[in-house]
C-alpha cells in the first residue's frame, strides 16, 4: 500500500484546503474556475453542476474509476462544461489546468466536439465527476501509519 500512502501524503494539504474531506461545495469551485480562466487566459466555458449525489459501497460502483473497495463513502457532482473555441487544443489546455489543480479529484467521463453553424468555431463538451469523501479522513493529520 506505500504507493497510495505517497499519493495521499502528498495531495493531503491541497485536499484539505479545497474541502475535498467535506460536501461539495459549488461556490467555491466557480470562483476556483474564474480565477483559473483568468490566470491562464483560457477560453470561455459554461457549465452545469448538477447536484451532488451520495453514495456507500457497491451504490458507487457506476462513479468509481476502478474496483469496488469496501467501505468507500463518497459524494460525486457530475458537471457539464461546455466551450466554443477555434481549436480542441484550447479544451485540452483547459482540462489539463483542472487536472492540475484537481489531482486526483474527478474523472473525466467524455468529450464532444462539433462544428458551429455559420462560424468556424468548434462546440466542445465534456462530462466530468467531481468526487468529495466527506468523514473519511483521520482527525488527526498524523493518524496515518504504515508498518
Amino acid at each position: 500500500y506505500q504507493a497510495y500512502v505517497t499519493f495521499y501524503l502528498a495531495h493531503r494539504t491541497r485536499w484539505k484546503q479545497q474541502k475535498m474531506n467535506q460536501p461539495a461545495d459549488r461556490q467555491q469551485w466557480v470562483a476556483t474556475w474564474l480565477a483559473l480562466q483568468q490566470r491562464w487566459h483560457l477560453p470561455h466555458m459554461q457549465y452545469d453542476i448538477q447536484p451532488a449525489i451520495t453514495c456507500e459501497g457497491a451504490a458507487c460502483d457506476p462513479y468509481w474509476p476502478g474496483k469496488s473497495m469496501a467501505g468507500l463513502a463518497m459524494t460525486v457532482t457530475p458537471v457539464r462544461m461546455r466551450w466554443s473555441v477555434h481549436h480542441e487544443a484550447e479544451v485540452l489546455e483547459w482540462l489539463q489546468r483542472l487536472q492540475h489543480v484537481y489531482t486526483g479529484m474527478f474523472v473525466l467521463r467524455g468529450c464532444s466536439w462539433t462544428l458551429e453553424e455559420s462560424t468556424d468555431l468548434i462546440a466542445a463538451q465534456c462530462e466530468l465527476q467531481l468526487f468529495n469523501f466527506p468523514q473519511m479522513w483521520p482527525v488527526s493529520s498524523d493518524a496515518i501509519c504504515c508498518d
